[in-house]
């Protein structure tokens, strides 16, 4: 019996050592850049190449075995801020992006607080001004500006762009904010323009008068421009 005992002893200690001498440490991960096939119990020593693991991201990494968050994706949407339907998880933007246009300018009389994109409507108190002008010489000599019916000056200068008012040459009418009416009358009495002019505080408005192929009168409204242009005489 007692042999037996020391018998049975022996062969589970014999089969413990053999099971100790069949146990290989290492990296068991597959995903790890030190993966070990062999290895049979994990050390802890697995090594990774970390980056985007999902293969539908823009930035997918097929060498990456642990994800680290920084997956990015296509996604279409509007990207300005200032739009109505801004889309703060979009990634390209589809052209979709809708604006509320107005007047932005807190100090404007029509500041719009929920324009998102200003229009240049903005309007203020005070003076404002609006200036006659041609850009060529027209063939009819000196033009002669009323404002209200009332003798403002005359035109006796071209420009071949757009002045600023209170150009040499032209006449400019400083006036508070409003709509008035003016007229405009060569000096052969033959051509006269006339209409109405909307004056809007600290800003400055143009009116050219022109000649159509017909030689019809027109007059058209546009932007102040280039603080440096230079007036050319009209002949007389």
């Amino acid at each position: 019996m007692k042999n037996n005992f020391l018998l049975f002893g022996l062969v589970l200690f014999t089969s413990m050592l053999a099971m100790q001498s069949c146990e290989v440490e290492g990296c068991t991960d597959s995903d790890a850049t030190n993966y070990e096939s062999e290895a049979t119990s994990d050390d802890g020593s697995c090594e990774y190449i970390h980056g985007c693991t999902d293969p539908e991201a823009i930035n997918y990494n097929s060498m990456a075995g642990l994800d680290d968050g920084s997956c990015e994706y296509i996604i279409y949407g509007c990207t300005d801020e200032i739009a109505t339907n801004y889309n703060p998880d979009a990634t390209v933007d589809d052209g979709s992006c809708e604006y509320i246009y107005g007047c932005t300018d807190p100090d404007a009389l029509n500041y719009n607080p929920d324009a998102t994109l200003d229009d240049g409507s903005c309007k203020y108190e005070g003076p404002g001004q609006t200036m006659w002008w041609i850009n060529s010489d027209l063939g009819v000599g000196n033009i002669t500006v009323y404002f209200e019916g009332v003798y403002q000056g005359q035109i006796t200068h071209y420009y071949t762009t757009t002045p600023d008012c209170g150009a040499n040459g032209c006449v400019t009418v400083t006036e508070e904010n409003g709509t008035y009416s003016w007229s405009a009358e060569a000096d052969d009495g033959n051509i006269t323009w006339s209409g109405t002019i909307d004056i809007t505080g600290y800003d400055c408005s143009t009116m050219k008068l022109i000649l159509s192929k017909d030689g019809e009168p027109v007059a058209k409204l546009v932007p102040s421009g280039d603080g440096n242009a230079v007036p050319q005489p009209i002949a007389n």
